[in-house]
């Protein structure tokens, strides 16, 4: 809202956004882009040591990061855990809940949660 400046736009499950045109549309009306919190679907791996995920919708990869802020002790310990889990040899594929942040090829996701799917 123009009173608060914050934007909120949820999608429907399985819909995707091209953030990089959301982002300057955003900033064009005014607003600061800060973050976006999201759950993505895709393929968790690791490049060049680091965990990455390949998104389904659009193939952008994210450097996943964490934990997200406003983890909690034992979210923290998790996420941990769970970002250590993923492996350079496998591909696995999961759904993962965290804060957005950056386009291209600096595009992140600070995780709050991972689960592997099916």
């Amino acid at each position: 809202t123009i009173k608060t400046g914050v934007v909120r736009l949820r999608l429907r499950p399985e819909s995707s956004l091209d953030l990089p045109s959301f982002r300057n549309a955003v900033t064009k009306a005014g607003f600061t882009f800060e973050y976006v919190e999201a759950t993505l679907r895709g393929n968790a791996t690791r490049k060049d040591g680091a965990p990455v995920l390949e998104a389904e919708a659009g193939k952008q990869l994210y450097r996943l990061t964490g934990p997200a802020e406003g983890t909690t002790g034992s979210q923290d310990a998790e996420v941990r855990t769970r970002l250590a889990e993923i492996s350079g040899d496998r591909a696995t594929h999961v759904r993962v809940s965290g804060r957005l942040s950056g386009i291209g090829s600096a595009a992140a996701l600070a995780v709050q949660s991972r689960e592997v799917t099916p």
